[in-house]
């Protein structure tokens, strides 16, 4: 059969689909420039696997358990049976049950640490400016609403009965504020000041902040606060320990500054 007598596609029945005629030519015979055509498919945000959620939900019930019980009342079981999870979770993903008591406290101050970072970031070369914003960033990240009291509460278990947690806390979280308190200090003093006097006087700007924490019911019964601390408090008293300081090792010209920590 010659080729004019053979039937059509649409003749056989094929109903393969027609691919689109081409956009229009420029004069030179070349499509114009889609954007359409060059475009990346969007990738999605990749899923937690299910080892990540398993840790994840053990470090969310270990923090409520071991704040609640300390760490020898609660037990590797107890944990894994609120985490819903396998009894050799915990080894597998922490090692052991120190290695979950530890990264719970990690995690916990974490997020305090990240936010100190952020409000203290900023040009140090002048120390009485870097003392203000780092006691008030530490005033409203222990004291604010948005404090995270779950990890605070517990760490003030973990200080109640200390453990071998302890030490690794300290040194990650709480001495690189302590010692760049006391290093804004020596700056500041009076270059005979001997040294135990700077780190005393970095305890005293820290130490009354972190009393307003830990024996919280008890400041705001006695500063006659009915529930939470008012919004206003951490700055407040970020600029009154600041004052009495600048005032104290005979800075007065510096207590200004101080009311910019309010």
């Amino acid at each position: 059969m010659s080729s004019a007598s053979q039937p059509s596609h649409s003749d056989r029945g094929d109903r393969r689909p027609r691919r689109p005629p081409p956009g229009p030519r420029r004069g030179d015979g070349s499509r114009p420039y889609s954007p359409a055509r060059f475009r990346t498919p969007r990738r999605r945000p990749p899923l937690a696997t299910p080892a990540q959620d398993t840790r994840a939900r053990l470090l969310a019930v270990s923090a409520d358990l071991f704040a609640a019980h300390g760490f020898d009342g609660v037990s590797v079981r107890e944990v894994c049976s609120a985490a819903r999870a396998n009894v050799s979770a915990v080894t597998y993903h922490f090692g052991g049950k120190d290695g979950l008591y530890l990264e719970t406290l990690r995690e916990g101050l974490r997020g305090m640490k990240e936010r100190m970072d952020a409000a203290c970031a900023g040009d140090d070369s002048d120390p009485a400016r870097a003392l203000v914003r780092r006691v008030r960033a530490f005033a409203e990240v222990l004291l604010c609403e948005r404090a995270p009291w779950a990890a605070t509460r517990l760490l003030m278990a973990e200080l109640a009965r200390p453990t071998a947690a302890l030490s690794r806390v300290v040194d990650e979280f709480m001495r690189p504020n302590f010692e760049a308190v006391a290093d804004a200090i020596r700056a500041l003093s009076p270059p005979e000041t001997p040294e135990p006097t700077v780190r005393l006087w970095a305890l005293t700007l820290t130490s009354q902040i972190c009393h307003a924490r830990n024996a919280a019911p008890v400041v705001r019964s006695m500063l006659g606060f009915d529930g939470a601390y008012p919004r206003l408090f951490p700055a407040e008293l970020a600029r009154h320990v600041l004052e009495q300081f600048f005032r104290a090792v005979g800075r007065p010209e510096l207590a200004p500054l101080a009311e910019t920590a309010a």
